[in-house]
């Protein structure tokens, strides 16, 4: 009987150990574009739904540009009744990564490594991940390629354009009113029409312009 409590007392504290065991690695999402515009909002979750989330840092690197950008640090966790924060929302403004005087446009990297609170404080799960980002300021261009655009107050009258570069949606804006343009599908070219119009309540010299927004938001 001497014998065989303590190798009870053994298998039960192996018992204990097996169920609480952090088995599973952090997860990391990011919830906007790969693509990003001088105003984008950089949107990262971890989740580690079991021991939670010791760390958690972030770092841009493009060639031999590196700068880290954000950095968390909880307290370590030792019992198995311990948990960590199980979510880490990371939300960097654009004031947070885009240094203009050192970011170029083009390609480049984000850096992701969290770590979970482990097992006892000692047994951590580490996962590294390497987003590839864009970087994209210039917006994009427009060619008129209609030429003649006659219109009377609370008339209509058509425009017919040529995108230049990623134009997502575009249009002709009149006054505060805004007039979609359409992208012509048959041909698979960048050529757009928009009909727009001038209403009776707008004054005489309202002004009449065309625009065009990219994925990013950058408008011309």
């Amino acid at each position: 009987m001497k014998r065989i409590l303590p190798l009870m007392l053994l298998l039960g504290l192996l018992a204990a150990v097996y169920v609480t065991w952090d088995s599973t690695s952090p997860e990391v999402k990011m919830e906007n574009s790969s693509e990003l515009g001088a105003e984008s909002t950089i949107f990262l979750v971890v989740d580690d739904q079991d021991r939670g989330i010791e760390s958690v840092k972030v770092v841009l690197r493009q060639g031999e540009y590196i700068r880290s950008l954000y950095e968390e640090i909880n307290p370590k966790v030792y019992f198995p009744w311990e948990k960590s924060k199980s979510q880490v929302l990371v939300e960097l403004n654009p004031g947070d990564w885009l240094d203009r005087n050192s970011l170029k446009e083009g390609p480049f990297e984000l850096a992701v490594a969290a770590r979970d609170a482990g097992d006892y404080g000692l047994f951590s799960d580490t996962v590294e991940m390497t987003l590839d980002m864009t970087l994209d300021m210039t917006p994009p261009g427009i060619e008129v390629l209609s030429t003649q655009h006659n219109i009377r107050r609370g008339g209509a009258e058509a425009v017919r354009y040529r995108l230049k570069g990623d134009g997502y949606i575009s249009g002709v804006m009149v006054g505060e009113n805004s007039f979609q343009g359409y992208q012509d599908s048959q041909n698979g070219t960048t050529e757009c029409t928009a009909v727009f119009v001038w209403s009776h309540e707008q004054p005489a010299d309202v002004p009449v312009r065309l625009w065009a927004e990219d994925r990013v938001g950058k408008q011309n």
